[in-house]
């Protein structure tokens, strides 16, 4: 039973399970017709109903809360799954990005690679064991950040390496400055780093919160 109440024309006003009704006075809603000398504006019944149906959502969210607590957290694939989505999406968006600085492209074509579904997939993956290890260590955010932005470049190298023995890697950092083998470049260590951050407070914490 919910009861709400307010002071309106020095009366109050008790919501007894969605029926509205003055004190000592017949019911004024609810499909009801009662003379009377006090009659709630259509505002405050507007209030109550809000405040009521907020309740209402609220114990709806109690209870959802509730029921995933007692469900089962995502499966491995159903993880990379979503760790693919987000790294492919990271990366068309970058990519956009750099490409609208450089050439001012208004058109955001940002691009990426199939290749790429199982590079960051599998990236975030194994991130999610050494983000566990590394807090339960109660490593420094620096710490991590390092950790994690030396973990990409080895994983970057690694696919970019064996990608391009079969002729399919998809990029080549030749034209910056600070690569190495055109595989991995210096300048991105700050993204990466930013990447790594935003993938340890937001993507792996709250798919692992996830329930089905």
């Amino acid at each position: 039973m919910i009861i709400l109440q307010f002071r309106f024309i020095s009366k109050p006003l008790v919501v007894y399970s969605g029926t509205f009704d003055w004190v000592g006075q017949p019911s004024i809603l609810v499909g009801q017709s009662h003379p009377g000398p006090y009659v709630a504006s259509p505002l405050v019944h507007l209030l109550v109903l809000t405040i009521y149906f907020f309740s209402v959502a609220d114990t709806d969210a109690n209870t959802d809360v509730s029921e995933q607590i007692t469900s089962s957290p995502l499966s491995p694939l159903a993880r990379l799954y979503i760790y693919a989505l987000h790294g492919c999406l990271c990366e068309v968006a970058f990519t956009a990005s750099w490409d609208w600085y450089y050439t001012h492209d208004h058109r955001l074509a940002g691009h990426t690679s199939l290749w790429a579904l199982l590079i960051y997939s599998s990236a975030i993956f194994y991130m999610e064991g050494l983000s566990v290890t590394l807090q339960k260590k109660h490593c420094p955010l620096p710490v991590r950040l390092t950790v994690y932005t030396l973990f990409i470049y080895l994983w970057e190298f690694s696919w970019g390496y064996l990608l391009r023995f079969f002729g399919a890697c998809p990029w080549d950092y030749s034209e910056f400055r600070y690569n190495f083998i055109g595989l991995v470049t210096l300048e991105y260590a700050v993204p990466w780093a930013l990447a790594a951050h935003v993938a340890e407070k937001h993507v792996i914490r709250n798919t692992l919160k996830m329930r089905l």
